[in-house]
């Protein structure tokens, strides 16, 4: 039975029980793989492929158990045609993402206020063992403080934490993976191949001129600590239009101007903090007293906030 008569079908049928057939319509998940270049010259339809790559998600199967127990619906598509689907070259990942979380924001943005639009930027490791990865590399975690293998840069929407770009990163100094080469330098492998070359930072702010571009509204960028440095922040204010809320880095070799004078990030708590009044704010049971101060941040105009807690009992 073709798969795609066997959907229109289950849309008439059984969408009331199986709501992703619902969300497949109103996503307009066909229009947005259009546009990703979802498609074949010649064997099966990529779609068709894409449909059931997805469900295999929903069901927790992998390839070869879905296809050993859908014979009878589904196309009986053999193995490698799955295999060759995800290892196409000239698939443009980065924008079927894109148009498919635009759609979900799209119905989820009249819920939420303007003022709680927010975009989350945040590394994490992923961590992958074999020699065959193309570029897999030693990268050492500030997190866990150990070197891991791989890492991925990754970029969401705070208000209702939609992943809306992701790019990949490896140390060009300890790679072990396989390094394929491109025969077409103009294909979208090649271009995501170069962006590994840049540092995380000029990652991480393209991928938010690109939020940028594609008219993604938001209010701030949330990041960490490992994100808030002088050049990170002002290129956010000054080409994203976006503040910047992070926690600061304590270093020595960060430093801000405050009334002219020039302090380090380290000795911020106790130069200027420690000698300054503050606001105290209720939240809930725990009462906070909160001490804020305008500085320059490498030419960035930023406010900085610290709070302590004022009702901790001793011995706990």
């Amino acid at each position: 039975m073709d798969f795609n008569l066997f959907l229109s079908s289950a849309q008439e049928t059984i969408s009331t029980k199986f709501i992703i057939f619902n969300v497949i319509k109103e996503l307009k998940l066909k229009k947005c793989a259009d546009r990703a270049g979802i498609k074949k010259r010649q064997g099966y339809d990529a779609y068709t492929i894409l449909l059931i790559l997805l469900f295999m998600n929903f069901l927790g199967r992998s390839i070869n158990h879905f296809i050993n127990y859908s014979k009878t619906i589904l196309p009986k598509y053999g193995k490698d045609a799955y295999y060759r689907f995800t290892q196409m070259k000239n698939i443009n990942w980065r924008i079927f993402l894109f148009d498919l979380s635009l759609q979900i924001i799209s119905k989820l943005s009249c819920y939420v206020s303007f003022k709680n639009h927010c975009l989350v930027l945040d590394d994490t490791v992923i961590k992958k063992t074999g020699k065959k990865i193309e570029h897999l590399s030693y990268v050492y975690d500030h997190s866990e403080e150990k070197s891991v293998k791989g890492l991925a840069l990754g970029w969401c929407d705070g208000s209702s934490f939609i992943p809306l770009d992701f790019a990949l990163k490896s140390s060009s100094k300890t790679i072990i993976g396989h390094i394929k080469k491109f025969a077409d330098k103009r294909c979208i492998g090649y271009r995501r191949r170069k962006e590994l070359e840049m540092s995380k930072l000029d990652i991480a702010i393209s991928m938010l001129k690109r939020c940028h571009d594609r008219g993604v509204e938001a209010w701030c960028v949330l990041s960490d600590s490992w994100f808030c440095v002088p050049y990170f922040v002002k290129k956010v204010v000054d080409e994203v239009g976006c503040h910047v809320v992070s926690m600061l880095k304590q270093s020595n070799k960060l430093t801000v101007k405050i009334s002219n004078k020039v302090y380090t990030t380290k000795r911020l708590a106790s130069d200027i903090f420690k000698k300054m009044t503050g606001d105290i704010v209720k939240i809930q049971d725990l009462k906070l007293l909160v001490k804020t101060v305008e500085a320059d941040f490498g030419g960035a105009s930023v406010k900085f906030i610290h709070t302590a807690p004022m009702n901790i009992k001793k011995g706990t």
